[in-house]
């Protein structure tokens, strides 16, 4: 979804978006904390340094894997549903 030239990224379960491959690529991400992100933002900033310091994470970011659809062609009606779904059944934030 595009805002005001932002990009607001709300995922079909409204969770946020973590991917970690520091190992192989060096990638690590963690994206989707719309709305109501800023009460997870100091978590998951923690979790994500923890992650590119190659220590353990104190949390399960597996929920939030975001490879938990499998693969999504996001052009879809079905994926667009479910995000504007997810966005439209959100109660705060």
């Amino acid at each position: 979804m595009v805002e005001s030239g932002a990009v607001r990224s709300f995922s079909g379960s409204l969770l946020f978006h973590v991917f970690e491959d520091v190992k192989d690529t060096g990638i690590l991400l963690a994206c989707g904390c719309a709305g109501a992100g800023i009460s997870v933002a100091g978590g998951v900033g923690l979790g994500i340094s923890k992650l590119a310091g190659r220590q353990p994470n104190p949390f399960d970011f597996s929920p939030h894997r975001i490879d938990r659809f499998g693969a999504v062609d996001p052009y879809t009606s079905e994926h667009q549903q479910r995000c504007a779904a997810a966005r439209s059944n959100k109660i705060s934030g």
